[in-house]
């Protein structure tokens, strides 16, 4: 078969040659024909399906690894579009954000920048600090030489002391006390040298007097001696009494007694506004000493005894002008008589001129015009001079602590420095206060924190809800706490005041103090009058009375007739006070 097919190709590989030259297209399709037909298979195609089994079987085999393989990498192309997406998102995020961290960053800066400032602003505080404990030390040392000086003991020794008896009742008495401001000018130059202000305060007069009122709460033995020395025995009027001629009177005999008496007591201090008033419990001592301006005249020979030795008073002379202040060291004998006193010091001429006697007062038809003429200036003077220094350290707390019975936003609630009976605030429980006996006697203040509400005439309609808590809370606490009922307090107001500071008056009903109708005004119609007319009170005519020496009362018939000055005084209707 061989040989047949070498022959058939030769044959075949002729045929096309020959037949090229007629057909050549032809003898082509012969040769592809016949070369399909003449190849041998050697066993080719049972290798080819043995090659195409294997690798049907490799490619089954490997299905699962490539499978994985596209899904493995299906899952990274998801995770790096999502990887895109989250980078493209942050990416927004932080462009977004940009100007936010940019105000941060700069605020942060900024506070870096505060903080630099506030430890310079820190150090300068400090070194103010400083500089303020400096100066608060002069102070407290220039206020407590004044406080040593401004002592009962301290006027009562000092260089040409002299005391009159102005008023005596039956439980008080108000005595004079005129000195020279010398020793004050003294005592405080030499107690703090070291700081500044000793030039200024070298330049004050050493020879000028200084004025003192002592208040005391009397014993009926005290009253018996006091009276005899009071100015109500002198002749001449009042005005000639506030003149200076009381004074002059205290030269007397009057006033050597009356400074023995004084000088053979202990005062100690019970409280201080932090002004020119202070409070004292007036101690006898069992050897008091003669007044080095006294002879031997002295409370034993009032009390019935004898005169105690020479040897106990001063420096053993009796009435010697060398004598040394009296001793005040010696054992308290109550027996003698103890008493409550109240200090001014200095006393202003309007004090003195108050605590005088006066024979005859007058009735003031106060119009809107007189006091905007006459009254404002007058009270404007009062206030911008400083002397209501007191009521500020009272309304702030620094002062008469112990007497403050309600601190409401608006105004305070205090025991009164006129109720001398109420037990001592300092060492008495205020449970011991309910049903107190001194009840009898209250007075207790309220006073309007507000400034520039000297006095009714400063009221108006934006006043009445204060006034209503003054006067609802302040019964209510003085209910609480004394157990007075409110029907049985009289809560009222002055015109003209005592001072030029709004406040109101709480009494017992069946006390009549202060109360007169020409000078109180009850609150409950204070109330009304302002919810009526919210200017009500600038607008009418309010009548009150006068001391004729008043200064007020003064400028006020100066402005009515500024020629009845120059000519002599004319009888006049007027309104005598009984004494």
């Amino acid at each position: 078969n061989g040989d047949k097919d070498a022959e058939g190709i030769e044959g075949g590989s002729s045929a096309v040659m020959d037949s090229d030259d007629e057909n050549p297209s032809d003898g082509f399709e012969t040769v592809k024909v016949r070369s399909k037909l003449a190849f041998p298979s050697f066993g080719f195609g049972s290798a080819v399906a043995n090659i195409k089994s294997s690798f049907n079987t490799q490619v089954e085999k490997s299905r699962p690894a490539v499978t994985q393989s596209a899904r493995s990498l299906d899952e990274k192309l998801h995770l790096s579009e999502k990887v895109a997406d989250i980078k493209s998102s942050f990416t927004a995020q932080v462009e977004k954000s940009r100007p936010a961290v940019t105000q941060s960053a700069r605020s942060l800066n900024d506070k870096l920048h505060l903080s630099e400032k506030v430890a310079v602003f820190s150090k300068q505080v400090e070194a103010l600090k400083k500089t303020a404990a400096v100066i608060d030390t002069k102070e407290e040392k220039k206020i407590q030489a004044r406080k040593n000086f401004m002592t009962p003991e301290a006027i009562l020794n000092s260089k040409g002391c002299m005391a009159s008896v102005l008023t005596v009742s039956d439980q008080h008495a108000t005595v004079l006390l005129t000195h020279s401001g010398k020793s004050h000018v003294g005592e405080l130059n030499t107690s703090y040298r070291e700081g500044v202000g000793e030039e200024e305060e070298a330049k004050v007069e050493s020879d000028a007097q200084v004025n003192s009122l002592l208040k005391l709460a009397v014993v009926p033995f005290h009253k018996k001696f006091l009276a005899k020395q009071s100015v109500d025995d002198d002749e001449g009027d009042g005005e000639d009494k506030a003149m200076g001629i009381p004074m002059k009177e205290a030269e007397s005999e009057a006033s050597r007694e009356i400074l023995s008496f004084l000088s053979q007591y202990r005062f100690n201090l019970k409280s201080e506004s932090g002004a020119e008033y202070s409070y004292y419990n007036a101690l006898p001592t069992r050897a008091p000493a003669v007044h080095p301006q006294a002879g031997e005249v002295g409370l034993w020979s009032l009390a019935g005894e004898a005169l105690p030795p020479a040897s106990l008073a001063g420096d053993g002379k009796k009435g010697s002008a060398g004598a040394g202040p009296p001793s005040l060291s010696g054992p308290i004998d109550v027996s003698l008589g103890c008493f409550t006193v109240e200090l001014i010091s200095p006393a202003s001429e309007r004090q003195i001129q108050r605590a005088m006697p006066a024979p005859a007062t007058a009735l003031v038809e106060e119009t809107p015009e007189l006091y905007d003429a006459v009254t404002r200036p007058f009270i404007e003077g009062i206030v911008s001079g400083g002397s209501l220094d007191w009521i500020t350290n009272i309304i702030e707390g620094k002062k008469e602590k112990e007497r403050l019975l309600l601190d409401h936003d608006q105004y305070i609630l205090n025991v009164d420095t006129k109720w001398r009976s109420h037990p001592d605030c300092n060492s008495t429980p205020r449970e011991q206060w309910h049903n107190h006996k001194s009840t009898e006697d209250l007075y207790c203040l309220a006073i309007l924190k507000q400034k520039g509400v000297a006095s009714m005439r400063d009221l108006r309609g934006e006043h009445i809800p204060v006034l209503q808590s003054i006067f609802l809370e302040g019964t209510q606490t003085i209910e609480k706490v004394y157990g007075v009922p409110r029907d049985q307090i009289r809560v009222f107001a002055h015109y003209q005041p005592q001072f030029y500071h709004f406040h109101i008056h709480f009494t017992r009903l069946h006390n009549e103090i202060g109360c007169q109708v020409e000078r109180g005004h009850l609150v409950s119609d204070i109330i009304q009058n302002l919810e009526a007319h919210s200017d009500f009170y600038s607008k009418r005519t309010i009548t009150y009375r006068l001391k004729l020496t008043d200064d007020l009362h003064k400028r006020i018939s100066a402005h009515k007739n500024p020629e009845a000055l120059k000519k002599p005084p004319q009888e006049k209707e007027i309104i005598v006070e009984a004494t």
